[in-house]
């Protein structure tokens, strides 16, 4: 059945007052909320015309209403209000996406956290690798007589990095060679081309021993492991536990669980690269751990078939058009970053 406009605001009107004030909303606030010039009586009977269709749900008998799931779904699908964040929070995203010199991962996992600070609910993000993975560039580069640093540069952009010691003998121009070799070999390869003729080549090449070149050699095979592995990163603002819904300590807990687990994380459905944001609404979760939650995720494009999300987990009762404005800019800003469509942030 089809709601007529005005059932719409006043569905429309008991969420936003519910997100607000998480106390069952009745007819007397909603006569001055919804600009409509009804009675409180009328109102009372829409209310109850909501209840029966499945929209509202009355916790106690003389309380006022409360969202239900379906409730949630139609104000998030139709009814609410987009949010422009503002600027001091559009500067916060800038100068976090825009840091040089950063490893992706890095970047995803401070993502969470700062998702998490706007919107003051937990948060995680995840990249969901790929096999095809592909060497772009190594770096093997000089510190001091003891030590160097080799960087690795991947398809995904993501960048890893390890202080190493070397032999007193072992040279700078030893270590030039050596980054021209693997540079020149391993350019555009997939890990799985590196193998111990590599080894010996590098030796041969640069005249330092193979123990040498095979440390260096299994530093890039492990890097490459690390690379292709599906990682999730947890962050809970320090206020979330604020919310009424989760001064229910054994509640909390199950969820705090749910959240630490990186396998059961890894699992949630990651949206379709045409879908914008995604919005999973109490019992929709497949979790039995989260019925009683919303989950709201967006992903972003990587490249070379890697995806990242970000999501947002809070009571059924969250902001849903605050979360949605924030976690929607960022990863339009995070896509134009990983695209190189933006310059870095001044």
């Amino acid at each position: 059945m089809a709601l007529s406009e005005r059932k719409k605001i006043i569905l429309k009107a008991v969420v936003d007052n519910y997100i607000e004030s998480a106390e069952p909303v009745g007819s007397k606030t909603l006569a001055s909320k919804t600009g409509l010039k009804l009675s409180p009586a009328t109102l009372r009977n829409e209310m109850a015309d909501l209840e029966n269709l499945g929209f509202l749900e009355q916790p106690h008998t003389s309380a006022g209403r409360i969202p239900s799931n379906l409730g949630y779904r139609l104000y998030v699908d139709e009814l609410m209000n987009s949010q422009r964040i503002s600027k001091k929070e559009a500067d916060t995203i800038e100068r976090a996406l825009f840091r040089r010199l950063r490893e992706l991962d890095e970047l995803i996992s401070e993502a969470g956290k700062l998702i998490s600070d706007l919107t003051n609910y937990a948060a995680f993000s995840a990249l969901s690798q790929t096999s095809n993975i592909r060497i772009r560039r190594i770096d093997l580069i000089p510190v001091d007589r003891d030590s160097f640093v080799i960087v690795i540069i991947f398809s995904t952009n993501i960048v890893k990095n390890t202080i190493s010691k070397r032999q007193p003998d072992i040279t700078d121009e030893q270590l030039h060679v050596i980054t021209s070799v693997l540079n020149l070999r391993l350019f555009n390869s997939m890990p799985r081309e590196v193998n111990e003729e590599l080894v010996r080549e590098v030796s041969e090449a640069s005249g330092v021993p193979l123990s040498f070149a095979r440390a260096v050699v299994d530093f890039i095979c492990q890097a490459a492991q690390q690379a292709e592995q599906n990682k999730v990163y947890v962050n809970i603002a320090t206020n979330v536990f604020d919310q009424p819904e989760y001064r229910d300590v054994e509640r909390a807990r199950r969820l705090l669980d749910y959240l630490y687990d990186a396998d059961l994380l890894a699992t949630m459905p990651i949206p379709e690269p045409d879908t914008k944001m995604k919005f999973i609404i109490g019992s929709e979760n497949v979790k039995k751990e989260l019925h009683q939650s919303s989950v709201v995720m967006a992903s972003y494009d990587i490249g070379d078939g890697m995806r990242g999300m970000i999501g947002v987990v809070g009571p059924t009762r969250m902001n849903y058009p605050k979360v949605a404005s924030r976690l929607s800019y960022f990863v339009e800003r995070l896509n134009k970053f990983l695209n190189g469509e933006v310059a870095d942030y001044d």
